[in-house]
């Protein structure tokens, strides 16, 4: 009888944890930022559109290229059009440090990196995927320019209506020490799906 019921269960166990997975959203597709259900409504925590392929174990995700251009006059600025390379991002909790991937060729610029651009993790916190990671991005103020290193953190999830909901953390790493103040941002971002 003892035997019987620890089957029993295992069994329940196991159909549970199957049935918890099953019900995790996808967020697979063409995502476009709606400002006025957004916080702050004028700035998207990952872009006005952005693309999601979400495969077994990864996340890939294209964003708006943003690069540094510099000008004929030799004045630099921000140029932000079209979609960046796919980043890869691999689901499986374990530290990853992401692959450089190309980027489009542009005289005098680059593109910076989506949910991290350094060592990152990504994992589920029941139905919402959780992306904790680093970057370091070049920050401009009253004529400076300096790399600045962030800590990220994004969180993915699906509303009731079907709209998916991302809400990002950026600071300034402690230990980068710099002269730039940089503030930290909280964004709760609402995209629609247009494809």
């Amino acid at each position: 009888m003892r035997i019987r019921l620890v089957g029993v269960l295992l069994v329940g166990w196991l159909v549970a944890g199957v049935g918890a997975e099953q019900t995790r959203p996808i967020f697979t597709g063409m995502w476009k930022f709606v400002g006025e259900k957004s916080t702050p409504a004028n700035r998207s925590g990952l872009g006005d559109e952005i693309r999601i392929t979400q495969e077994a174990n990864a996340l890939v995700l294209e964003g708006p290229m943003t690069q540094l251009v510099t000008q004929p006059d030799g004045k630099s600025e921000l140029v932000v059009g079209g979609l960046g390379p796919p980043m890869v991002y691999t689901m499986d909790g374990e530290e990853h440090s992401p692959a450089r991937n190309p980027v489009r060729p542009s005289d005098g610029g680059f593109t910076f990196y989506y949910l991290s651009g350094g060592p990152y993790r990504v994992s589920w916190d029941g139905n919402a995927l959780v992306v904790t990671g680093s970057d370091e991005i070049l920050y401009t103020s009253k004529g400076m320019m300096e790399w600045v290193r962030r800590r990220l953190n994004t969180r993915l999830s699906m509303d009731p209506d079907g709209a998916l909901v991302i809400e990002r953390t950026i600071e300034r790493d402690p230990a980068d020490k710099g002269q730039i103040d940089v503030k930290k941002g909280a964004y709760r971002s609402i995209y629609r799906k247009v494809s």
